[in-house]
């Protein structure tokens, strides 16, 4: 079965190429991350000469953010929280490309020090990235779908599939497995990581709303795990910080 997307006129009225557009360009930067990340990693630990990691980072800067930006800016979601934590990655990869250039106009070599800034970067983007994509395509669904034997795709991803000759089942895996690499994770969870699974099952896309927002407690995660109050209450008891995250 193929499932139509489902996305919002709030703005302008998004055709199926905008969302494919979206879907190519946040997994193209993943993977652009990933591939970030084995530079890094390689500088520090001494395999990658500090000035030929700088020009590998150079080739590989996030320069066509084109449909992500339009995705941020022109509601094409229909979750407003995607939107939101796109913006953020955007700015991320804006401070990526800049420290990159900078190091690169200087004449300077990247060290370890630098180089664990640039994965702070990029464990930022990539986690954001994911997010938008897992939660945007309902990747949840779909990994339940094929686990169950049903045949289920959004039509979006079932463009890409048909478009790059890959399988629906290995799309949706590698989004699965780098949600569980590199976590979505709101502040309140480095000190209670043991609610952080059930919080967000609960949750959903609408977690994003909550980024940046240290004003979550501990009482209100377990009132939504409790079901005392609905995950739409509370990010509606947010909603002036949110639409300050929505104004930049």
């Amino acid at each position: 079965m193929i499932v139509k997307h489902e996305g919002t006129n709030l703005i302008m009225n998004p055709k199926r190429e905008n969302f494919f557009e979206f879907f190519v360009q946040a997994l193209a930067s993943i993977r652009r991350v990933k591939d970030c990340f084995e530079i890094t990693e390689g500088i520090i630990d001494g395999d990658i000469d500090g000035f030929d990691g700088l020009d590998e980072l150079e080739q590989n800067k996030f320069i066509d953010v084109n449909a992500l930006e339009s995705f941020a800016y022109k509601g094409f979601s229909k979750y407003q929280s995607i939107a939101v934590v796109i913006r953020y990655a955007l700015g991320t990869i804006a401070g990526f490309n800049k420290m990159v250039s900078d190091f690169v106009d200087d004449g300077l070599f990247l060290a370890e020090d630098e180089c664990e800034q640039l994965n702070k970067m990029l464990n930022q983007i990539i986690s954001e990235l994911v997010y938008a994509v897992y939660y945007e395509f309902d990747i949840p669904t779909h990994a339940q779908k094929l686990e169950d034997g049903e045949d289920y795709v959004d039509e979006i991803i079932k463009m890409y599939c048909d478009s790059y000759s890959i399988s629906v089942k290995d799309v949706v895996t590698q989004i699965a497995e780098d949600k569980t690499k590199y976590p979505f994770r709101l502040s309140i969870f480095e000190d209670y990581p043991e609610y952080e699974a059930d919080f967000e099952k609960i949750m959903g896309p609408l977690v994003g709303s909550l980024m940046e927002n240290d004003k979550l407690t501990l009482d209100q995660v377990k009132d939504v795990i409790n079901g005392k109050i609905t995950p739409e209450a509370l990010v509606e008891s947010f909603s002036d910080d949110l639409g300050e995250m929505n104004s930049f």
